[in-house]
């Protein structure tokens, strides 16, 4: 999280929304990214708290 300090809150929900992502896709080659963005601005958002973010953190 140390790309994200200094969000404000207003924004929150959207940069944890991107750091989940990034975590998530990680692994993958750069050239992928842009056809995974795609794929991923089209599926249904999922919603995520602080709490299951530090919990799943926990299981890595």
């Amino acid at each position: 999280m140390e790309r994200f300090q200094g969000v404000c809150t207003y924004y929150l929900d959207s940069h944890l929304y991107w750091y989940r992502w990034l975590e998530l896709h990680k692994n993958l080659a750069f050239e992928n990214w842009i056809e995974q963005i795609l794929i991923s601005a089209c599926q249904k958002s999922k919603y995520f708290t602080v709490e299951a973010l530090r919990k799943d953190k926990k299981h890595h």
